[in-house]
């Protein structure tokens, strides 16, 4: 019983962290692309939210791939 659940959530970290280091360099792309700009009263205008966004899904994505790889190879030890 147990073993089939750290299987199924291993098939699940699988797909979550693909998913959050895709939506990353989604983000960062994104941000790339679009640049930023300076209007005629000198403010700055430039999509931020998605430089936090990015990072903040880049380190969910290595988390999670971090604890699918101690399950998958760190329990086989014991």
């Amino acid at each position: 019983m147990k073993c089939e659940l750290v299987v199924r959530y291993l098939s699940v970290c699988r797909y979550v962290y693909r998913v959050c280091l895709a939506l990353s360099l989604l983000c960062f792309g994104l941000r790339a692309w679009l640049g930023d700009s300076v209007d005629e009263q000198g403010f700055l205008h430039e999509p931020f939210f998605l430089v936090v966004f990015g990072y903040a899904f880049l380190f969910i994505g290595l988390a999670v791939a971090i604890v699918a790889m101690y399950l998958r190879y760190g329990r086989a030890k014991r």
